[in-house]
């Protein structure tokens, strides 16, 4: 094979890797019902979207007005597809309207496990 096929397979197979989104939400003081709100129809419309194979929200157990959200997409061409969607700038929209954020999400790109289990 030359270079160029070469490249051309390793870019195909990366496209082709599970990526997983990690966000990590605090919360501002008395937000937490109109974050809830805001995120319901975006975990909806997103669960819906090709590609995604989990998207939810999870509140910390331990510490008030925290929150983690749990993405998994089959590839990254997939979520690039999700962060265009319209319920994403909507739910965008609605948050900082109303100024849920204690301070900025953290966002975390992940590829597949570190560890294969399988």
């Amino acid at each position: 094979l030359t270079l160029k096929q070469k490249t051309s397979i390793l870019i195909m197979a990366a496209a082709n890797k599970e990526v997983h989104v990690i966000v990590c939400y605090s919360i501002a003081e008395g937000k937490d019902a109109a974050f809830i709100e805001a995120t319901r129809p975006l975990v909806i419309a997103t669960n819906k979207e090709k590609g995604c194979i989990k998207y939810n929200i999870h509140k910390n157990n331990k510490v008030d007005n925290q929150y983690v959200m749990i993405e998994k997409w089959d590839n990254q061409e997939n979520l690039t597809k999700h962060l265009k969607q319209p319920h994403l700038k909507t739910y965008r929209e609605a948050v900082q309207k109303n100024e849920i954020f204690a301070s900025p999400p953290t966002v975390y790109f992940c590829n597949g496990p570190a560890i294969n289990l399988e």
